[in-house]
C-alpha cells in the first residue's frame, strides 16, 4: 500500500542524509532585533520579503539535491534569526513566506523538473514550523495540491497553527472550519486523511498559555464535532475497503470524537456520538474479518507460489481460486501478505478504540464492557474470531438501540461490498 507520500518523504530522506552544502550566496537580514520584536519599519519589511522571493526562487531553480536543502534551510533559518520574542518578525515573515510560497506551489515550478516533488515537499516540512496566521493562505493552498505528500504537511501545518487561529478568530477561524469540514470526504490518500482529522483532535480543556479561552475553546470543539459527523460516512467507507492505513486514520478520528465528548461533557449530543462510533465499529468489524479471511488466503497464497520459508502442501488451483475471491492474481495476493497483516492489526486497534469511546459515551466508563476487545484476543481460525468480533459488535449495537434513537449501522453504511488492499 505504497503512495506517492511514502515515495515523496522517502525521497526527501535521501536527500536530507548528504552533508551540509557549502553556504550559497544571497541575501542576509541586517536589521537589530529590537525592531524584530515589535517595530518593524517599511524597510524592514522590504528586507524580509526580498529575502523570502530569493531564497524561494533558488528553490525554484535549483538543480540538485544539497541545493534543495540549502535553499529551504536559509527560508527557516531567516524566520528563526531573530529568537523566540521576534513576534512581529515572524508575523511579517510567514505572510512573506505565504505569499511567494503559494506562487511557487502553484506553478512556478516548471512541469517538466524531475525535482519538483522534492522540491514541494522539503518547502512544506519547513513551513510547518512557522506557527502564525498569516501563514494561512500557504496552509490553504497546501491542503488541497495535488502531490499528497504536500496536503499531508499542509494539514500537519495547520495542526500548528489551530491555537494561533483560534486566538484570532473571525475570518481565520472559519476559514480553518470549512477547510477541515471539506477534507475527510474528498481525501483519497488515507495518510493525509489521518493528518486532517488530527486537526479536530483537542484537548478536553483549552492551554492556559494559547490565548484561548475555554468558550472559544468548546466553540470550536462543537465546529470540529460538526465536521466529523458530516464525514463520518466517508470514513467509515474508506475503512471497508480493508486497507490499513484508512483504519489507522479512523482511529484518529474517533479519539478526537472521545475527547471532543470530554470536553464538551452535557453540551455534546451523546446519541449523536454513539451513533458515529457504531457506524465505526460496523464498519472495522466488516474490515477486520475480511482482512483475516485475506491473511488465511495469503498464507496459502505463499505456500502455493513457494514464497513461504517453510513448504506446506497447498493446491495451487485452490489457492487461485482464493485470490479470485478477492480480486487478486495468486502473486498479488502473495505478495500482499504483510499489508493484510497489518489491516488485521490496524482494524484490532480501532475496534478497541471504539469499545473504549462506546463505554465512556454510555457512561460505563472504563473498563467498561469488553464485548469486543474479548473476541479480539481469542483465538481460534480466522473464520471463527472475525464472526465472534463481528457477534460481539452486533451484541453492542443491539444494547445501544434499546435507545429508539440509535439506528443500524448496517442501514447507514450502505455501499458497495468491500475490495480487497491495494497491492504494492
Amino acid at each position: 500500500m505504497r503512495t506517492l507520500l511514502h515515495y515523496s518523504v522517502a525521497a526527501l530522506a535521501s536527500a536530507l542524509a548528504f552533508g551540509a552544502p557549502a553556504r550559497a550566496e544571497g541575501p542576509e537580514l541586517t536589521y537589530a532585533a529590537s525592531a524584530a520584536e515589535s517595530a518593524l519599519s517599511d524597510e524592514n519589511r522590504q528586507e524580509i520579503d526580498q529575502y523570502v522571493q530569493h531564497w524561494v526562487d533558488a528553490l525554484a531553480s535549483a538543480a540538485e539535491t544539497d541545493r534543495i536543502t540549502e535553499t529551504c534551510s536559509r527560508l527557516l533559518e531567516g524566520y528563526n534569526k531573530y529568537g523566540s520574542r521576534a513576534g512581529e518578525h515572524h508575523e511579517a515573515y510567514a505572510e512573506a513566506v505565504a505569499k511567494y510560497g503559494k506562487a511557487l506551489l502553484g506553478g512556478k515550478l516548471a512541469a517538466d523538473d524531475s525535482l519538483a516533488a522534492l522540491k514541494a515537499v522539503n518547502f512544506a516540512i519547513r513551513i510547518q514550523r512557522m506557527a502564525k496566521v498569516s501563514l494561512q493562505p500557504l496552509a490553504e493552498a497546501m491542503v488541497t495540491n495535488r502531490n499528497p505528500a504536500v496536503r499531508f504537511f499542509g494539514w500537519r501545518t495547520y495542526a500548528t497553527l489551530r491555537g494561533p487561529i483560534l486566538a484570532t478568530g473571525g475570518n481565520a477561524a472559519k476559514t480553518m472550519f470549512a477547510s477541515v469540514s471539506k477534507a475527510p470526504a474528498s481525501e483519497s490518500d488515507p495518510f493525509v486523511l489521518s493528518e486532517a482529522l488530527n486537526v479536530c483532535r483537542m484537548s478536553p480543556r483549552p492551554d492556559p498559555a494559547s490565548g484561548v479561552d475555554e468558550v472559544t475553546h468548546n466553540a470550536a470543539q462543537a465546529e470540529f464535532l460538526k465536521a466529523l459527523a458530516q464525514n463520518w460516512k466517508a470514513v467509515c467507507l474508506q475503512v471497508m475497503k480493508v486497507d490499513a492505513a484508512a483504519s489507522e486514520a479512523a482511529l484518529t478520528g474517533v479519539r478526537a470524537l472521545r475527547l471532543i465528548k470530554i470536553g464538551l461533557a452535557e453540551q455534546a449530543d451523546a446519541k449523536q456520538l454513539l451513533q458515529l462510533v457504531a457506524n465505526m465499529a460496523y464498519a472495522a468489524g466488516q474490515a477486520f474479518d475480511r482482512a483475516l479471511q485475506m491473511q488465511e488466503a495469503a498464507a496459502a497464497a505463499q505456500q502455493a507460489t513457494g514464497m513461504a520459508s517453510e513448504a506446506e502442501i497447498v493446491d495451487p488451483a485452490e489457492a487461485k481460486k482464493l485470490a479470485e475471491k478477492f480480486g487478486m492474481t495468486l502473486e498479488q495476493l502473495a505478495g500482499a501478505k504483510g499489508d493484510v497483516e497489518q489491516t488485521v492489526s490496524a482494524n484490532a486497534s480501532l475496534l478497541a478504540e471504539c469499545e473504549v469511546a462506546i463505554n465512556v459515551f454510555t457512561g460505563k466508563g472504563e473498563p467498561g464492557e469488553r464485548h469486543i476487545r474479548k473476541e479480539l484476543s481469542s483465538r481460534g481460525s480466522p473464520v471463527e474470531r472475525g464472526a465472534a468480533v463481528r457477534l460481539a459488535i452486533l451484541k453492542w449495537i443491539a444494547e445501544l438501540q434499546k435507545d429508539p434513537g440509535i439506528k443500524a449501522p448496517a442501514d447507514e453504511l450502505k455501499s458497495a461490498p468491500a475490495t480487497a488492499p491495494a497491492t504494492p
